[in-house]
């Protein structure tokens, strides 16, 4: 879960630039944050070479173009 507050693997709290150091230490990303959100995400995860599911709504082409983009680096799933 991201957001100001974030929640990774239900544990690890970061935010800012802290969120690419948590991401390191879990071995999935699952975002039911904000759209807001899911760019900076996808790229923490590309960084840092962790899946990547989306449950996000409100997405944009970008978001999908995105996910399309970097799903040949790294496991992208978005519902």
């Amino acid at each position: 879960i991201l957001d100001s507050d974030c929640v990774v693997n239900g544990f690890a709290k970061a935010s800012g630039n802290d969120f690419d150091k948590a991401v390191a230490s879990v071995d999935v990303v699952i975002d039911f944050s904000h759209a807001d959100n899911v760019l900076p995400a996808l790229q923490a995860c590309l960084l840092n070479k962790k899946p990547y599911f989306c449950g996000t709504t409100n997405l944009l082409d970008n978001h999908f173009q995105a996910f399309k983009k970097n799903s040949k680096f790294i496991p992208v799933m978005y519902a």
